[in-house]
């Protein structure tokens, strides 16, 4: 198995997470290449895969969107945007 470092950058001492956030620098590509990599590899090419892939773009492409979640206290709340038909 290949091991991708991590990219960084100076502001790391605050957020060792911050170097992920460039979206022009190539070895956060190069890293989030290598992770999907391995995520294809241990699960993507099983049916088990396929068929959440399916069920989540039929869900994301769907009509009927889920707008928002949110949630109070043990409240749960979904905020629809159905789709608007002249008549």
């Amino acid at each position: 198995m290949t091991t991708t470092n991590w990219p960084t950058s100076s502001e790391e001492k605050n957020d060792p997470y911050i170097g992920l956030e460039s979206v022009t620098d190539e070895s956060v590509e190069h890293w989030v290449n290598a992770q999907n990599q391995r995520t294809n590899a241990a699960f993507g090419e099983t049916p088990e895969a396929k068929a959440l892939s399916a069920r989540l773009e039929k869900a994301y492409t769907s009509q009927d969107r889920i707008v928002t979640c949110s949630r109070y206290g043990d409240w749960a709340y979904n905020t629809w945007q159905d789709d608007i038909r002249s008549g």
